[in-house]
């Protein structure tokens, strides 16, 4: 009999990555999730046994040999329980991956508040291309491969660091990447010096022989100054390491040069929208300097990146144009209408749904001012994710105080936000679906279908 994993939250993207590796290493797998998604989907029809609902009955105790969780479980969940009380070990997520990815030569390691994602993409993208046959644990779906997970097969290892309740402090990388700072997961952390004293300790776990790859343009200069170690710079600015100069931009897609150490050493044209993606470009450019690999060809590679889902993913629609987006953090908002009022649409629309009470309330205000250059948004109910309900906060109170400022409406599901894109909408109008939550779910047929 082979030996057993079970994984509890095996539906969410980065347990499904690590649910993946352990049946590309020949394990059986096992696992439980509240909901049925892609990824339990996927799981499945590659042999993983995935059970919907949390019950001590979904461990078979005889062949389960580890159990890993995600933090968005409760310690008191049944089936943490009935592993302590049937001495099968427990281990978090955020250490297991830690265990796979130190193993790994030359581990790439991506945090910050925002793009994490992307740009750990564009790092397996250009070591795809360079053929060396990177893993790759990444927070999103890569157009490129349908996936959030490849196996690899020789001394590379690219990761996301999650900063969420310093899951990364179990990762020892060889090229850490530092791309920005904010103040976000309001649940856990308590101000941004407790957010930027955890990205220090974080750089600090990488190798003595390593680098820290930094972006000068977002990251304080006192800061900077407390990171030990071999840094490379990246940003816009003169004194940055790796930058870009002289940008210019089409309907929103930015190119550049690049220079690095004051040096030209190749060009860029980035096929994913926005000045953001400049930064994270250059961060991955940064790290491949670091890991020594052939400039121009990295710059090449860049330029052929196609993004990640959910990343302004587009959908072809009868009678308007649809993005979906992840933004979540009232930055990332900002950062995507600042891509989008680059293009030649008509009028921006914008259903958006709220993710988590304590970010909520604990970045209302700065909700309150993101959305500026939105004709008309509707907010959903807020996604709960791992966390119950905080009085008074609320979509319906977030939409209220919105409206103040920019036109909003709160919508009480779906069906009636897909009422009023339906109603409202023009052929060069553009609609974004906004969230980190199942506002995805929101594309589908009866949305993209031309109207009736």
């Amino acid at each position: 009999m082979r030996e057993k994993i079970h994984l509890v939250g095996i539906g969410g993207i980065s347990m499904s990555a690590l649910a993946q590796y352990f049946l590309a290493e020949g394990y059986a797998v096992s696992g439980s999730d509240v909901r049925e998604n892609e990824q339990t989907l996927l799981l499945r029809g590659l042999g993983a046994e995935v059970c919907i609902g949390h019950d001590a009955s979904n461990i078979d105790k005889t062949a389960v040999k580890l159990c890993i969780y995600t933090s968005a479980v409760k310690e008191d969940n049944v089936e943490l329980t009935f592993c302590r009380e049937n001495s099968i070990p427990l281990v978090p997520r955020e250490q297991a991956l830690g265990d796979i990815f130190d193993d790994y030569p030359f581990g790439v390691a991506v945090c910050g508040s925002h793009g994490k994602t992307t740009t750990t993409g564009m790092l397996a993208h250009v070591l795809d291309g360079l053929q060396k046959k990177p893993a790759v644990f990444i927070g999103g779906v890569l157009k490129r491969t349908g996936s959030n997970f490849e196996k690899g097969g020789g001394e590379f290892c690219v990761s996301e660091a999650c900063e969420y309740r310093e899951s990364f402090r179990y990762l020892h990388p060889y090229v850490s990447v530092l791309l920005n700072m904010e103040l976000d997961h309001t649940d856990y952390f308590k101000n941004l010096k407790h957010i930027k004293d955890s990205f220090v300790a974080f750089t600090q776990n990488t190798r003595a022989d390593g680098f820290v790859v930094l972006n000068a343009d977002g990251v304080d200069a006192f800061t900077r100054a407390r990171i030990k170690g071999k840094k490379v710079t990246f940003g816009l600015k003169p004194f940055c390491d790796v930058r870009g100069v002289k940008l210019t931009q089409t309907n929103g897609n930015f190119s550049f040069d690049v220079k690095i150490k004051g040096r030209k050493e190749g060009h860029i044209d980035l096929k994913v929208a926005g000045k953001h993606n400049v930064y994270n470009a250059l961060a991955a450019l940064a790290a491949c300097f670091c890991l020594g690999l052939d400039i121009k060809t990295v710059c090449m590679l860049l330029s052929g990146f196609s993004g990640v889902s959910r990343r302004y993913e587009t959908f072809d629609c009868g009678y308007t144009n649809i993005v979906a987006d992840y933004a979540h953090h009232p930055s990332e908002i900002k950062a995507l209408l600042d891509a989008v009022k680059l293009k030649n649409f008509d009028n921006i629309y914008m259903v958006f749904q709220p993710h988590t009470y304590s970010r909520t309330k604990g970045l209302f205000d700065s909700f309150v001012y993101c959305f500026s250059g939105v004709k008309k948004l509707w907010i959903l109910p807020v996604y709960a994710a791992r966390e119950k309900p905080i009085e008074n906060v609320s979509g319906e109170a977030l939409a209220a105080a919105v409206d103040r400022v920019t036109p909003c409406e709160y919508v009480a599901d779906f069906a009636a936000a897909k009422r009023k894109i339906k109603e409202t909408a023009k052929k060069n109008d553009i609609v974004l679906i906004v969230g980190a939550g199942d506002v995805i779910d929101m594309c589908d047929e009866e949305l993209l279908s031309p109207r009736g």
